[in-house]
């Protein structure tokens, strides 16, 4: 719509007493509440959803590992998946083919396992390699280090999988020192960049 035409209906919808202010006032003001009752409802749907169909997260009642956001039902309970951190067996960064960062780290992403758990993996020290169990991964990549599904874009797609390290802690730098935490990943000797 054009200054002309809501000038116009503006002068219309004002006739005698309000002024055009007022009118523009209510109208924005029926558009913003109108908008923010469609989110409020966009929002309960997204709730229903995840209730309904999505997955489930830890303690929260299981029949399969699929219903699990870590991929892990033991008990018929969900459980965390080791190594999961912030992730989700919805969020893959092969599947999506872009990064899903994690653990609010740089350079960690979300993937999958080889046994559909979710991971939060150091995607600077992922290598390709065909793998099935994560001891396959041990040689490779060093302990810790899980088999993942591959699949496309950032990850290994001729073999199908990928042996990956866990997300760890990085060094940041603060007036010429390093974080503690790093230090004591240096006296283990495990290299940390």
């Amino acid at each position: 719509m054009d200054g002309e035409r809501l000038d116009q209906m503006t002068k219309t919808l004002a006739a005698a007493t309000a002024t055009r202010r007022r009118v523009l006032r209510g109208l924005t003001t029926r558009s913003l509440g109108f908008a923010l009752s469609r989110r409020g409802r966009a929002d309960t749907v997204a709730k229903e959803a995840t209730a309904r169909g999505r997955c489930r997260k830890k303690k929260e009642d299981c029949r399969g590992d699929n219903q699990c956001c870590s991929g892990v039902c033991k008990r018929r309970r969900c459980r965390r998946a080791p190594g999961q951190g912030t992730c989700t067996v919805e969020k893959d960064t092969c599947r999506a083919k872009r990064i899903i960062p994690c653990n609010n780290k740089q350079f960690c992403a979300c993937f999958i396992t080889a046994r559909g758990t979710s991971f939060c993996g150091d995607q600077e020290r992922g290598r390709c390699a065909s793998c099935t169990p994560n001891a396959d991964c041990v040689e490779v990549t060093g302990a810790g280090s899980v088999c993942i599904r591959s699949g496309g874009g950032f990850c290994c797609d001729s073999l199908g999988s990928t042996c990956i390290t866990p997300c760890r802690a990085r060094a940041t730098f603060t007036s010429g020192s390093v974080v503690t935490n790093e230090r004591r990943w240096e006296r283990n000797g495990q290299q940390s960049l």
